[in-house]
């Protein structure tokens, strides 16, 4: 029989540190899987959903394969009822493709309408139906162009990307960074990204690393972001969103000033 959409509770994530050694890149699916999404995101529209399937498909063989000493990442296809192609990740997040290919990131229970088949052994989704009023759109990212060009899908896929660099949110200035809570969300605007002077580094004999031999990802920099005067956000970490990036961004955040306008916040990466 099928049943109307019902609210199911989630169960609790499994221990990240079972299948991972010291040694392990335990985040190596995650990492991956943003690759994937850049990658995507330069394939023409009509493409998009056969590409990105067939690189999740790549992810999976490699974080499940015999001695990975990865932490499996897996997922399961459907197709929406609007004609969408939905990927469902294990740990409450989805990627939905549409009719025309954008990407969304999608809350895996609370961005759809969920129909379910039950049987006397088992409960499996029937229909799913993307509601995209509060998902967020995947964009490129204009530092991600460039390698683009110049990799094949696999290489990109295989690539670590960092996100926590200068050129990454250089050209984001004015864009809205989301935190959401239980309860609801806030918005913050970056309003400026400042470099700041490459790190003095020494090499293994003492001898001064010149500023150009420094790796790009090094460079050391700042961002400011203006929220509303209601809340005003503490000193904390905070998990934030951007469409830019295809994961979402850890960022330690410390008040700085206030006005009527709201509060401004800053962000060292180093």
């Amino acid at each position: 029989m099928t049943v109307e959409p019902v609210t199911r509770a989630t169960s609790q994530p499994e221990d990240e540190t079972k299948a991972c050694t010291p040694e392990a890149l335990c985040t190596r699916g995650e990492e991956m899987m943003g690759s994937a999404i850049a990658v995507t995101l330069q394939a023409p529209p009509p493409e998009r959903a056969a590409l990105f399937e067939t690189l999740a498909a790549e992810i999976m063989a490699v974080t499940t394969g015999p001695d990975s000493g990865l932490r499996p990442w897996k997922y399961t296809v459907h197709d929406g009822t609007d004609g969408s192609r939905i990927f469902r990740g294990g740990v409450g997040s989805s990627v939905v493709i549409d009719t025309e290919g954008r990407l969304w990131r999608a809350r895996s229970l609370e961005d759809f309408q969920t129909t379910y088949t039950i049987t006397p052994s088992s409960c499996e989704i029937d229909k799913l139906t993307p509601d995209y009023r509060e998902m967020r759109e995947y964009l490129p990212r204009p530092d991600m162009l460039k390698d683009a060009q110049s990799r094949s899908p696999r290489e990109s896929l295989m690539m670590s990307d960092d996100p926590y660099r200068y050129e990454s949110f250089a050209p984001l200035v004015g864009n809205t960074f989301r935190i959401e809570f239980t309860d609801g969300f806030i918005d913050l605007r970056l309003e400026e990204v400042t470099a700041l002077p490459p790190p003095r580094r020494k090499s293994s004999e003492g001898d001064p690393v010149p500023a150009t031999d420094v790796a790009a990802r090094q460079q050391p920099f700042t961002v400011l972001f203006r929220g509303p005067v209601k809340p005003r956000l503490r000193q904390y970490t905070y998990r934030m969103t951007e469409p830019s990036f295809a994961e979402p961004l850890d960022i330690f955040i410390v008040p700085v000033s206030g006005d009527q306008e709201g509060h401004v916040y800053q962000a060292v990466f180093s």
